[in-house]
């Protein structure tokens, strides 16, 4: 559906909504969308711009939610590239390469991480 959306923050939470089935089950609470979908998605050393990205998606539409604010430039970009590791994700289980139960795979892949920084 966020492809069919003209308004960018309507678009951001079909998105995020999407992100959230597939990567927080346990509900944002856990705060973990971030660290996971930058797991699965970051190139290395590039981990912490998509955590960013991630927490700055959510305060937009938490914003949006609340009235607080219209969208700002930078909010299609931001849509596009959420979007992008979306599509990634989905055709990566769908051919694959990935094991569907995409949480699991990630909270591994953010252990092992940490693993091998405090080694």
């Amino acid at each position: 559906m966020a492809c069919d959306r003209a308004e960018p923050l309507e678009a951001l939470t079909d998105v995020l909504l999407a992100l959230r089935a597939l990567l927080e089950p346990e509900g944002t609470a856990s705060a973990r969308l971030g660290g996971r979908l930058s797991a699965l998605c970051a190139a290395t050393g590039d981990d912490g711009v998509l955590v960013a990205e991630v927490a700055q998606a959510v305060a937009l539409e938490r914003s949006a939610m609340g009235g607080l604010a219209g969208a700002p430039e930078a909010t299609e970009a931001l849509v596009a590239r959420l979007g992008d590791h979306l599509r990634a994700l989905l055709r990566d289980v769908l051919c694959g390469h990935l094991d569907p139960d995409l949480r699991v795979l990630a909270d591994r892949l953010v252990a092992a991480q940490a693993a091998l920084k405090t080694s």
